[in-house]
């Protein structure tokens, strides 16, 4: 078996696929997009909570250092729902 015969399709394929294959130019500009909305989602989340009082708080679940969490997921992680 010949070097180059094994070696000259690998090339050839690998050369094909980066032309077929057209860049999709939009997936960056709406990942940043995203990022900013779940970013600006976040902060008026953690200020929303943050105005509730401790009794407010507790009849949610939640204690004021878990504030940060709940606004960067959207809830309490797994091994912390039982702990509140």
């Amino acid at each position: 078996m010949n070097v180059m015969s094994t070696q000259a399709p690998i090339v050839s394929r690998w050369a094909l696929g980066a032309r077929d294959k057209p860049r999709d130019r939009g997936s960056w500009l709406d990942r940043l997009v995203s990022g900013i909305r779940h970013g600006r989602a976040v902060r008026r989340t953690r200020k929303s909570l943050s105005e509730l009082d401790d009794k407010a708080l507790a009849d949610l679940g939640l204690c004021r250092d878990q504030i940060g969490l709940v606004a960067q997921r959207g809830r309490l992680p797994d091994w912390d729902e039982n702990v509140a």
